[in-house]
Order: C-alpha cells, then structure tokens, then sequence
C-alpha cells in the first residue's frame, strides 16, 4: 500500500530532526497526520496510552526510511506517494512510448522500492492512447484478415508470423495485398523497445524485396492506424 504525501512529510521532519533528538510533537505535519490518518489523536502526548502507542508505532515505521537530498527513501529506492502516482504514471508511460504493463512494472521497480500493480494495470489498460492505437487492442485479429472486394480488385490485409530460422528472433509483421496487381506491402511490428526496421515485402510466391530503414522510432501505434488508413483508402476505388 503506497504511504500518503501527509505520512511521507511527517517522515521526511521525523528522519531530519530525529539525530538531534529535536523532534516537536506539535509540529504541523504531525497535527495534519493525525487529523488525516488517527482521527485527530494527536502524536507524543503525555499521560496518553493511545498517544503513546500512536508515536512508537510512527518510530518504529520510520526506521525502514532515509532521507536523502530531501527524498524519502526505503532500501535505496524511492517511495512512491498515493497523491503523486498519476504524475509518475504520466512521466514514465505516457511520457515514454506508452510501454505495456510488464515493462511499466520493470520500469519502476528499478526506481520505486513499492508500487501498486493493480493501479499500473488499471492505468495502463485505460489508457486513451494505447486502447485507441495498439493493434492488440483494435479489430484486426490474427487470421481474420479485412477484405475490400471490388471488380478486379481485392486487398487483403492481415498479420502473420515470420521465422527466419537462422537464429533470429520471430517478426510479427503487418501486410496488405492487392490480388489484382500482385503486390505486398508488409511492416514489420515493433519489439519490445519500440524501435524497428521497417521492411517492404512480397508474400505467396512472390519475391521479396528489403526496403531498408522505415524509421528507426516505428511503432505500434503508426502500424495499427496505416492498417485502417489503407482499408479506407481502398475503400475508395
């Protein structure tokens, strides 16, 4: 469970006073925690079991933080904030290249010490951007290719596997295929970091051709929309 910024700011005066054995009880960043977080019962108050016990359960906690150039951290790490969450999701995903869910949790857990995964998900699966454009998410399923049918022409556009069997990795690539004049045009899908050679292809015994570098930056994103900007397209004819 991710620590309130009202915890984080008590723990932040705590670790910076404790050393001097300075701590003021009735500081304002305790009185805003109490009243957030303990129903107003307020910390190191005398002759008060529940005060008490109240203030030791906040040292012991304490113990597992440091405070570093004004950060809160815990086993070197930082701790993400309940209020700050959304501000980090927009650096590292919306900010990034919209990353799936795994590497999100990849991402931060080399940075954060704790986060919420079932936030990331819920995040990352309402994202506008990634259900608008990610082909996972949009109706072109493999082996339910679309089809334009019109006299003499017909452009069949799909995704298909292609196993180079010479040591490398399996392409996913995008294709469309106007049967009447016999050519490809095929994408090969991004990888994990996003970046990928974009190649010109010919399929069903036709022979292939490279086209070299499509954009190193190609994603996804730009594969799913040219898949239904072609469909439109040819809707034209």
């Amino acid at each position: 469970m991710l620590i309130s910024r009202a915890e984080a700011d008590a723990l932040l005066y705590y670790l910076g006073r404790a050393t001097q054995k300075s701590v003021d009880w009735g500081h304002e960043v305790f009185q805003i925690l109490s009243t957030k977080e303990h129903n107003g019962a307020p910390f190191g108050l005398r002759g008060s079991e529940e005060s008490k016990r109240q203030t030791l359960n906040f040292q012991r906690k304490a113990r597992a933080y440091t405070c570093v150039e004004g950060q809160l951290r815990k086993k070197d790490k930082l701790v993400m904030i309940q209020e700050d969450f959304k501000e980090v999701m927009r650096l590292y995903h919306d900010g990034a290249s919209h990353p799936g869910i795994t590497a999100m949790k990849r991402k931060l857990s080399t940075v954060y010490d704790h986060y919420d995964a079932a936030k990331v998900a819920e995040y990352v699966n309402n994202c506008t951007v990634c259900r608008t454009y990610k082909a996972s998410n949009t109706d072109i399923q493999h082996n339910q290719p679309i089809s334009i049918n019109r006299m003499f022409r017909r452009l069949g556009i799909d995704f298909t596997t292609i196993d180079f069997h010479d040591g490398t990795p399996k392409k996913r690539v995008l294709y469309a295929i106007d049967y009447f004049s016999r050519f490809a045009w095929g994408w090969v899908m991004p990888n994990t970091d996003t970046n990928v050679d974009g190649q010109l292809l010919r399929f069903y015994s036709i022979s292939v051709s490279l086209w070299g570098l499509y954009g190193r930056s190609y994603r996804v994103t730009m594969a799913a929309s040219l898949c239904h900007m072609l469909s439109g397209w040819y809707n034209q004819l």
